[in-house]
C-alpha cells in the first residue's frame, strides 16, 4: 500500500513538473513568434520610410525637371520668334507691325503655354510622387503600430506562461498534499 501510495505521489510530482515545464515552453514559443513579428512590422516600417525618401526625392527631381522644360520651352520660343525677326527684316518688312507683328506674338503665346503646361507637368507629377511619400509614411506608422501590438502580445505571452506555470505548480502541490493526506500510514513503513 506504502509503495502504490509514492509511485501515485511521484506520478503527480513528475505530471505537475511537466505541467510546469510545458507553460513555459508554450508561452517561450508563442512570445518568440510575436517577437518575430514585431521585428518584421519594424523592418517593413524602415522599408516604408525609405519609399517616403525615395518618393520625396523623385518629387523634387519632377519639380525642377518641370521648371527645367519651362524654361527651354520659353528660350525656343525666343529663338524662334528672333529667327521670325530676322527673316521679315532680311526681306526689307517692317517686323514690329502688321502680320509679322501678329505672327511673333502668336509664337511667344504659344511658347508661353508650352512653357506653362511643362511647369505644370512637372508640379503635378510631384504632387504624386508627395502622396506616395505620404502613403509610405502612413504605411510605416501602421507597421510600427503593430509591432507595438506584437510585443505587447509578446509580453502578455510570457506573463499568461508564468502565470498558467504557477496555476500548475500550485494545482500539483494540491494534488500531492490531497493524495499525502489521504494515505497516512505510508510512513509507519
Amino acid at each position: 500500500m506504502a509503495m502504490m501510495s509514492i509511485i501515485g505521489l511521484t506520478a503527480t510530482a513528475l505530471g505537475t513538473y511537466s505541467s510546469i515545464v510545458n507553460a513555459n515552453a508554450q508561452a517561450a514559443q508563442q512570445a518568440a513568434a510575436y517577437q518575430a513579428q514585431a521585428q518584421l512590422s519594424e523592418y517593413n516600417a524602415k522599408i516604408a520610410e525609405q519609399n517616403a525618401k525615395l518618393s520625396e526625392e523623385q518629387a523634387s527631381a519632377e519639380r525642377r525637371q518641370g521648371y527645367e522644360e519651362m524654361e527651354s520651352i520659353r528660350l525656343k520660343g525666343a529663338k524662334a520668334i528672333g529667327a521670325q525677326r530676322a527673316a521679315a527684316g532680311a526681306s526689307g518688312a517692317v517686323v514690329d507691325i502688321g502680320s509679322n507683328l501678329d505672327l511673333q506674338l502668336d509664337t511667344a503665346q504659344l511658347s508661353e503655354i508650352d512653357a506653362i503646361n511643362a511647369y505644370n507637368t512637372g508640379i503635378d507629377n510631384a504632387y504624386n510622387y508627395e502622396v506616395q511619400a505620404w502613403n509610405a509614411r502612413s504605411q510605416a506608422a501602421n507597421y510600427r503600430a503593430q509591432a507595438g501590438s506584437y510585443e505587447s502580445a509578446a509580453s502578455s505571452a510570457r506573463s499568461a506562461g508564468r502565470y498558467n506555470a504557477w496555476n500548475a505548480a500550485l494545482g500539483g502541490i494540491a494534488s500531492i498534499g490531497n493524495a499525502f493526506g489521504q494515505t497516512t500510514t505510508w510512513w509507519n513503513y
